[in-house]
């Protein structure tokens, strides 16, 4: 018999995390009790997707072989995982946010369970409808709920003349979660599979850490892409995507990682920011159409950066100077991090921002058990 993973006081988590520039994944013991991680072992497989199309056979056959490493990998330190978690990066996912809104017939009674499960079916149907046919959807969330028009934790319980909830729901590429499936099967058949989009994670995160209050931008930058989100309580909007990321960038500049952990010279150093200047310039002429957008309805005040690798927070100093000159807007920009949630993580030294997305995996399915 499968057991679900509640019923765990103690439970083997496995999250992997599949990006454009790796397959990653992290090995740990979740102590129900005290909340805290216990990192057993981390683990990653390169991809070079440099110049494929992301929809295309070679990327396909390149990502099945690299999920049966990560899992054939994962076997080899631990034969068990009671849960398993899958971070999808942009543009291997796609989520849709729906919404919907009903005014009661009867506003003194409370509302109930199957009241908001309906309500959830239409928003599902929805989805069905509404998205690509070739996707599959792998997953789905309330955002928010609604009573006369005031947020509630959930609606259950609350009286009202109306309800109003929206959801979000995650597809991907079907035969990406056949080999998923697959690998899961050959190595740990008995545990429990879930994906996440690591927007919808990040958002969890940042509610967590009570940092989306207010709307935000959230710029993924990933190996080969950056993904650009518009965040608020009730919505993810996927405002575009530009094919230049990390990897792109150490692609041109062979010492980046090295200028990243502050290793260069100060003469190498400075020609490496001189150099920089025109290829960061690219990146941004990449998205700034995408963030066009935003200008009829304002741009919010926060901003967030995420990243795979350390270099990603080279990035940070020209966007804010790009925001300011091009578009009037200064904002309150920083990087995703998890370092003010490391208390959960053992050993707290895992904290970095390398790794922040895939370790935040760990945190989200905590909170959903």
């Amino acid at each position: 018999m499968r057991l679900t993973p509640g019923e765990f006081k103690k439970r083997h988590i496995m999250a992997v995390d599949i990006s454009t520039s790796a397959i990653s994944a992290v090995l740990a013991l979740r102590h129900e009790n005290t909340e805290i991680i216990e990192i057993s072992k981390t683990l990653r497989c390169p991809l070079n997707l440099f110049g494929e199309n992301f929809s295309g056979s070679l990327v396909q056959h390149i990502l099945q072989e690299g999920i049966l490493k990560i899992f054939k990998d994962a076997h080899a330190v631990s034969r068990h995982a009671d849960l398993i978690t899958v971070v999808l990066s942009d543009p291997f996912f796609s989520d849709l946010t729906f919404l919907k809104k009903i005014y009661r017939p009867h506003p003194e009674a409370k509302v109930s369970e199957g009241e908001v499960a309906l309500l959830f079916r239409d928003l599902e149907k929805a989805a069905k409808h509404g998205g690509n046919a070739a996707l599959v959807r792998v997953g789905s969330e309330i955002l928010s709920s609604k009573i006369n028009g005031y947020e509630v934790p959930t609606a259950g319980g609350y009286k009202g003349k109306s309800i109003e909830i929206s959801a979000v729901f995650t597809f991907m590429n079907q035969f990406m979660m056949e080999a998923i499936a697959g690998a899961q099967e050959k190595f740990f058949p008995r545990s429990h599979l879930g994906y996440i989009s690591d927007s919808m994670l990040m958002r969890r995160t940042l509610q967590k850490l009570r940092a989306l209050d207010e709307p935000a931008i959230l710029f993924d930058i990933d190996g080969e892409t950056t993904g650009i989100y518009f965040l608020s309580g009730d919505s993810i909007e996927h405002l575009g995507i530009s094919a230049f990321g990390i990897k792109t960038l150490e692609r041109r500049f062979s010492p980046l990682s090295r200028y990243a952990d502050d290793m260069l010279e100060e003469n190498l150093k400075a020609k490496t920011e001189t150099a920089l200047k025109p290829a960061i310039l690219d990146w941004w002429e990449g998205l700034s159409p995408y963030l066009k957008n935003l200008e009829e309805r304002g741009f919010p005040k926060k901003c967030y950066i995420a990243g795979r690798e350390q270099a990603a927070d080279i990035f940070l100093p020209h966007l804010s100077n790009y925001l300011k000159s091009f578009f009037g807007f200064e904002p309150d920009l920083k990087m995703f991090s998890l370092e003010p949630l490391r208390d959960y993580f053992h050993p707290a030294s895992i904290i970095s921002k390398k790794q922040d997305i895939l370790l935040a995996s760990l945190l989200y399915e905590h909170d959903k058990k």
